[in-house]
């Protein structure tokens, strides 16, 4: 037995896809097995998006920002956006626990998963994170969104682990993704 589903292939990466993005992640959905997303964000836009966008389809949505050391160097979400946001139903990476994975995506393991787009190495980060601080529960099919730089252009559908059950952690579908790496 088989199975044929589409993947969407955007031109460039960058935040003019992010609205189609969800837009596909909305037909996905609507399959009604996953009921957990996790969305990279920084400012939290694209995490109120989300919302906007698919909240209403009754999953639960995990924004998943820098942690405040991080703050610093990349930014901390908006105070308004995040409330907006969290209004909606949207749940935000705590700050305790630490997420570790943020330390230990690096070097050789990074730029592997950078081989198929920052955007889908960062939907697959996203999820990971999203179980070790407790906003998804392991073994949860879910989806993971994530970006280039601004907005979403990637999004994968997983079996949800954390970074200490590596091996249960499974990509069962990419959803969209650039065809470009943009530029370098």
């Amino acid at each position: 037995m088989s199975q044929k589903s589409e993947i969407v292939y955007f031109d460039q990466p960058g935040p003019q896809n992010t609205d189609e993005l969800f837009g596909v992640v909305g037909a996905r959905l609507k399959q009604g097995d996953v009921k957990h997303v996790a969305v990279a964000t920084t400012s939290g836009r694209t995490a109120l998006r989300a919302a906007e966008l698919i909240g209403s389809s009754g999953v639960q949505i995990a924004a998943i920002a820098f942690q405040s050391e991080y703050w610093p160097e990349h930014g901390k979400p908006d105070e308004g956006v995040a409330a907006k946001a969290k209004q909606l139903g949207v749940r935000f990476i705590p700050d305790q626990p630490k997420a570790a994975y943020w330390h230990e995506v690096s070097g050789e393991s990074a730029d592997t998963l950078r081989k198929f787009g920052q955007g889908i190495k960062v939907a697959l980060e996203v999820i990971l994170m999203a179980v070790e601080t407790g906003l998804v529960p392991a073994g949860a099919k879910t989806i993971g969104i994530g970006g280039s730089s601004r907005g979403a252009d990637a999004a994968v559908v997983a079996t949800a682990a954390g970074p200490d059950n590596i091996g249960a952690f499974f990509v069962h579908e990419i959803l969209a993704k650039p065809l470009d790496k943009g530029k370098s």
